[in-house]
């Protein structure tokens, strides 16, 4: 089982690699949308493995999983709902802690 340490929560985001295969600033958003598009998407066998790792054995690694896997959901819902007069990095940030 994988638990994240102390240490590990207290370094900035930019400064961490999450998994993204981007390492540097994430400050960007078309950076971020890019690296967030080259995640792998998980088969639906994949899920439901990773899902009850994390229920069964509280492992935090398959909960990264899932929730990088469906960053891209997140930035896709976001752009749909452009034009209401909140900024595009605003509405994938709510997203992202919902997903969470």
């Amino acid at each position: 089982m994988t638990t994240l340490s102390a240490q590990s929560a207290l370094v900035p985001t930019a400064n961490r690699n999450l998994g993204l295969g981007f390492t540097g600033n994430l400050g960007n958003i078309d950076a971020y949308i890019s690296a967030v598009n080259r995640l792998p998407m998980l088969t639906h066998d994949q899920e439901i493995s990773l899902a009850k790792r994390l229920q069964e054995n509280n492992d935090l690694a398959a909960a990264q999983e899932l929730v990088l896997s469906h960053l891209r959901l997140v930035v896709s819902i976001a752009r749909g709902y452009l034009g209401y007069g909140l900024p595009h990095a605003d509405l994938i940030q709510e997203g992202n802690i919902g997903l969470m």
